[in-house]
């Protein structure tokens, strides 16, 4: 083993800021990358010089989780700007686990500051080039209605079929409404910032909520979803909807809907059921063009949906990996 002189030498050689804090969180030691990216003087060092170097704007915010985790013992982790000797400041990721005793007590603290600068600049542009573009794909669902309902003018006979590519066009452009959150230009750095419920309840908001004429209950697990998954998920229920409200419960003044999300397991579950419908006594003939892009976006889905024609209503079930839910 080399000498324990060579090893005081190892955190200045590692080429990020590397520190550290006694049990009471006391800043007291600062590697060469420390003072070099900063500027501050090794005399200079201490508790103190380490906040006057953040951010005006996130100060507050990394004092008050270093002050949570130093009672509660777990790792810290944020992310905030650091000055820079050159007056600029840069943002870091700065992270810090305790080293604890034989009783579990915290005896001290190691962190490091890693300089993610130009990850964030180019995170922040992919951001804005996925708002515009998402900008303009609901344009484009826009101006397509906008023909489609021109052309059909001179087809009386294909109104009804037109109504429903339209209504297919708003369904889509609704999801696209949110997918911002979650779009390109996330990474490791950003968890998935949507959510399913969020999805769940913007698209079937136009059908009716549970103060509104037709009550649809939504409930249950509100798992990240990511954009493919989005746009899948919106056709699905759109298509559940779409037809409750012609042929099925939401088609009757006391009819009602039931969605329920189910993420606790390894795979993923929703279930749709209608109650107060008109009676059905067979199953019906599933060969339209609804059926055709329900299918087509539970394929995208990876997932199996399952139908099941019960007296006062139709119950489905759409099942799915968990892990498909990120794409």
């Amino acid at each position: 083993m080399p000498p324990q002189a060579d090893w005081r030498t190892i955190p200045d050689a590692i080429p990020q800021i590397v520190w550290s804090a006694n049990s009471d969180g006391i800043h007291d030691y600062f590697n060469d990358r420390w003072h070099d990216f900063t500027g501050i003087p090794k005399a200079a060092a201490g508790d103190e010089a380490r906040w006057h170097v953040v951010h005006p704007a996130d100060v507050d915010l990394a004092r008050v989780l270093w002050r949570e985790v130093l009672k509660t013992g777990e790792p810290y982790e944020i992310r905030y700007r650091l000055r820079h000797h050159s007056g600029e400041y840069h943002w870091s990721l700065c992270r810090a686990h305790p080293l604890k005793g034989a009783g579990g007590e915290i005896e001290r603290w190691f962190g490091t500051c890693t300089d993610i600068h130009a990850l964030m600049l180019a995170e922040s542009q992919l951001e804005l080039v996925s708002r515009e573009l998402t900008h303009r794909i609901k344009n484009i669902f826009a101006v397509v209605g906008g023909l489609t309902a021109l052309t059909a003018r001179g087809y009386p006979e294909a109104q009804s079929f037109v109504r429903a590519l339209r209504q297919r066009f708003t369904s889509l452009a609704q999801a696209y409404d949110i997918l911002p959150a979650s779009g390109a230009g996330r990474s490791s750095l950003h968890p998935p910032g949507q959510s399913m419920m969020r999805v769940v309840r913007a698209v079937l908001e136009p059908y009716g909520s549970e103060s509104a004429g037709h009550p649809i209950r939504i409930t249950g697990d509100d798992p990240s979803i990511g954009s493919l998954a989005s746009v899948s998920i919106a056709l699905i229920l759109h298509e559940l909807a779409t037809n409750a409200v012609k042929y099925g419960a939401l088609s009757l003044p006391d009819g009602a809907v039931e969605f329920h999300c189910d993420a606790a397991q390894g795979n993923g579950v929703l279930t749709w059921i209608e109650h107060g419908g008109p009676a059905i006594d067979t199953a019906p003939e599933l060969s339209g063009f609804g059926s055709v892009v329900l299918n087509l976006a539970t394929a995208q889905l990876g997932a199996t949906l399952s139908r099941e024609w019960r007296s006062d209503g139709l119950s489905v079930r759409l099942e799915f990996p968990l892990s498909h839910l990120a794409a």
